[in-house]
């Protein structure tokens, strides 16, 4: 689907809401585009190459909690006058939580020589010393052309004589600029702030 001219501004929302009244005003049917968090197959192949089970250096993704509005399947805009839009023609193609774990989990273990992370369905997961639980407040687009990551982390190890000890916890905030109109762009610029994300993870293992 091609922008409208008229339309070409450079907020997502501005696209987002002229692609709209498009296909109201022709009564076409409306086709609905999907998107993936997770397509680096490099990504998996680099990660499998290092994996190992040592369960003294390996964590578990016990829990990825969204704000409420993240739970949706559509893609959001955050707006500057505090207002949500949820676009009816660009989803999600499974649960985001799930996307987030999974993508997560490559980019820490491509980032970190030391520890491994594992998802919560692994079968080697009950083994780990380590739970890391994710509050994710904000993974979004906004009006103002830029992506936002906002959240916290809590770090638990769960060895014998420290069981339940809060190893680090920390607050997060990540942002990129949007280059580009689009969606497929806002998603890509998303996909970016969990990289970074994971390499913040992998420092406060390596600094505590």
């Amino acid at each position: 689907m091609k922008f409208i001219p008229a339309c070409a501004r450079n907020s997502l929302i501005s696209i987002a809401m002229c692609l709209g009244l498009a296909a109201c005003s022709s009564q076409a049917p409306l086709s609905v585009n999907y998107y993936i968090l997770d397509h680096e197959l490099a990504a998996y192949q680099q990660a499998s190459s290092v994996a190992k089970h040592n369960a003294d250096k390996q964590i578990v993704l016990s829990q990825v909690r969204l704000a409420k509005y993240l739970e949706q399947s559509q893609l959001t805009i955050l707006q500057t006058n505090h207002q949500l839009y949820y676009t009816s023609q660009h989803v999600w193609s499974e649960q985001l939580k799930h996307a987030i774990a999974r993508a997560l989990v490559n980019d820490f273990n491509t980032a970190s020589n030391d520890y491994h992370l594992v998802l919560n369905n692994e079968p080697t997961s009950h083994d780990s010393r380590y739970q890391l639980q994710l509050q994710l407040d904000h993974f979004v687009a906004t009006d103002d052309s830029e992506v936002i990551l906002a959240g916290k982390f809590w770090l638990i190890d769960h060895q014998e004589n420290k069981k339940g000890e809060l190893v680090a916890s920390s607050p997060f905030y990540f942002s990129k600029d949007l280059s580009e109109n689009g969606f497929s762009h806002s998603v890509k610029q998303q996909r970016q702030l969990l990289k970074q994300l994971a390499n913040r993870l992998s420092s406060a293992l390596t600094e505590r």
